[in-house]
């Protein structure tokens, strides 16, 4: 069986949505336009917000979306959950790993078992790092994640796997940030976990739902 790492930002819910909202209201409530304008302006690149508002001032905003209380108070996507537990009963190991300050651990595992996610040390394990994802991942041979460039070095740095560059898979939910990924090999866009379920049953990790 497999160890599937599962990224937690705008992967298991909507980060993006949460800091928008606060980048709105701390913008009306001080009158910061710069601010405002970040809020309502697209987000076509990973570098984008920080292009927008300066990457000192995001990285206040990615505090602020990691606040405890926030943290454990997120909707999960529809989904996740229910095809989570259904790699788990297949027999598959998960890694939730997520890049946030270290202190936030202990919300981040209160939000996983309250929303019900397969949450167990017999079958997962969480890691909460400011650093660097990639010697967590070593190990993992599928990856569920937002960004591109983790994507793209998990399926393509031939340190990351001794089988060599393409021995992995990737999946994504598709944001404005990572169209560009859609005609890249090993890496899998949908909309929805709905999709994200349907190109992990095609690879054998779960079983293909049965229509009448």
């Amino acid at each position: 069986m497999a160890r599937i790492a599962v990224d937690i930002d705008d992967t298991l819910y909507s980060f993006c949505d949460l800091a928008r909202r606060l980048i709105t209201e701390e913008g009306f409530r001080t009158g910061d336009k710069q601010l405002i304008q970040a809020a309502y302006a697209p987000w076509p690149e990973w570098r984008t917000p920080p292009d927008l508002i300066g990457l000192d001032r995001w990285l206040e905003v990615i505090g602020w979306c990691h606040d405890s209380e926030l943290i454990v108070s997120q909707t999960p996507y529809d989904g996740a959950r229910e095809t989570l537990d259904e790699l788990v009963d297949a027999g598959h190991d998960l890694l939730y790993i997520s890049n946030r300050a270290t202190e936030t651990e202990e919300a981040t595992a209160e939000w996983l078992r309250r929303v019900k996610f397969p949450f167990h040390p017999a079958y997962s394990e969480l890691v909460v790092t400011d650093q660097d994802k990639k010697p967590f991942l070593a190990d993992c041979q599928y990856l569920i994640d937002d960004r591109p460039k983790t994507l793209v070095n998990f399926i393509f740095d031939p340190d990351w796997d001794e089988a060599g560059p393409g021995a992995r898979r990737a999946f994504a939910l598709t944001k404005e940030f990572n169209r560009g990924l859609t005609d890249v090999p090993h890496i899998y866009l949908a909309p929805t976990w709905a999709g994200l379920r349907y190109y992990m049953a095609g690879k054998g990790l779960i079983k293909e739902l049965a229509f009448a």
